[in-house]
């Protein structure tokens, strides 16, 4: 009986690791997030896709204390979040630092950022994405009150980056927030605010 009741209560567990993680274009993406002393929470998931060509090139979830529609809410919010970014196929790493400094330009124009106002931080942020960029890695962008934005990547316990600066906080949470000229981004926005 007592083997019998501990076979059970192991299937119920591993059952529920599985539905505790959302899985797109082969990422399960977990439904919870433990930052610091912070319990976040998916809020939302989807696929970036390269514009024209259909490629899959990462998977991007997004963390909050709490879940929400509100996107400006969440750029403008000083609560802790995060953004896990996994890559599904290697990517030139100089291609994909010009994209997300595209993504900074747009971002700092939809929210009224003059953009001249954090290059430095601009600049230091993109040195993550300097050595080579590979199908699996992943990227957890963080924020908090506390230590500003840090990056970690491949799960390393030591930030590649550490930046405190609401200014480049909100511009880099609007890159995939903000409405974008390209739909394929707006399609992960959507995804990424549960819609």
């Amino acid at each position: 009986m007592l083997k019998r009741t501990g076979t059970i209560l192991i299937t119920v567990a591993l059952l529920c690791s599985v539905c505790l993680a959302r899985e797109i274009a082969g990422v399960n993406m977990p439904e919870y997030y433990k930052l610091g002393q912070d319990n976040l929470v998916l809020n939302g998931a989807g696929l970036r896709e390269k514009f024209a060509i259909g490629v899959d090139v990462y998977v991007c979830g997004l963390y909050l204390k709490s879940r929400t529609t509100n996107a400006a809410a969440i750029i403008n919010s000083g609560e802790p979040m995060v953004i896990r970014l996994q890559m599904v196929r290697s990517v030139n790493a100089q291609e994909f630092s010009e994209n997300t400094l595209a993504g900074f330009h747009e971002s700092t124009r939809n929210l009224g950022i003059d953009i001249r106002s954090i290059d430095s931080e601009i600049k230091q942020f993109l040195q993550v994405f300097s050595g080579s960029i590979s199908k699996n890695d992943v990227f957890d962008i963080t924020y908090s009150k506390a230590d500003g934005v840090r990056v970690y990547k491949n799960f390393s316990r030591t930030p590649a980056v550490t930046i405190k600066n609401m200014t480049l906080k909100r511009a880099l949470f609007g890159i995939w927030l903000t409405n974008r000229s390209e739909e394929k981004l707006n399609v992960l926005r959507r995804g990424m605010l549960g819609q």
